[in-house]
């Protein structure tokens, strides 16, 4: 295919080329993750991210992103990663953690975590990283905000009001924290692993996250 479109597009006539389905396979391939690198934002959506992190984090880097899907579909979805097990949707960029399970099952508390599963990971990486602020996206949100809000009522819990390019300031401002939580088997999790990855940054998931430290 890539040989085709380089005869029928010649780059110097065709810069940019706009395509109607994936190029690449999903999940994407660990050989496709460099790709990542050449990603680059839009000067409108460029300008909203940093001027979010200016504006609500001070410029201040601190801060622990969190990404969690914990809407019905979602629910729904891990489900049915529960009874197939491993590889399923995005599992594959957490199977090598310490507390992935040997069998390569996926669990509920990978997937779709209690809520006291939720808050204690949260509070452990708090404690461990230092963190002061949390950056939050996610489908549910007033209902994730009010369940960690309730445990971390002195922690300031930023995120993006208006849903004009929400999930573009939400990507950026996950991948532009030190620190980022999120959901093992999901794609939008994925994206910001991806980039952060390229950056030198840590990850963490939920359900996987070892208190040995």
């Amino acid at each position: 295919i890539i040989a085709d479109e380089n005869t029928l597009y010649d780059i110097e006539k065709y810069p940019v080329i706009s395509l109607t389905w994936t190029p690449a396979r999903y999940p994407v391939l660990d050989e496709h993750i460099y790709i990542q690198q050449h990603l680059v934002w839009s000067v409108e959506v460029t300008y909203e991210i940093n001027d979010m992190f200016e504006t609500d984090m001070n410029s201040f880097d601190n801060y622990l992103g969190v990404h969690l899907r914990y809407g019905k579909d979602w629910q729904r979805s891990c489900r049915n990663g529960i009874e197939r097990g491993h590889p399923y949707m995005s599992s594959k960029q957490c199977i090598n953690q310490e507390l992935f399970p040997k069998d390569n099952s996926i669990t509920s508390q990978i997937c779709y975590p209690e809520v006291d599963e939720i808050l204690n990971d949260i509070e452990l990486l708090l404690k461990q990283t230092g963190a002061s602020i949390i950056y939050l996206a996610s489908d549910e949100l007033d209902k994730v905000y009010d369940i960690i809000e309730t445990r971390f009522p002195n922690v300031p819990i930023i995120y993006r009001i208006d849903n004009y390019h929400r999930a573009q300031v939400d990507l950026g401002m996950l991948i532009k924290g030190q620190h980022f939580i999120g959901n093992c088997l999901s794609s939008f999790t994925n994206f910001v692993v991806r980039s952060r990855t390229l950056e030198g940054k840590e990850n963490h998931f939920f359900g996987l996250i070892s208190n040995s430290n």
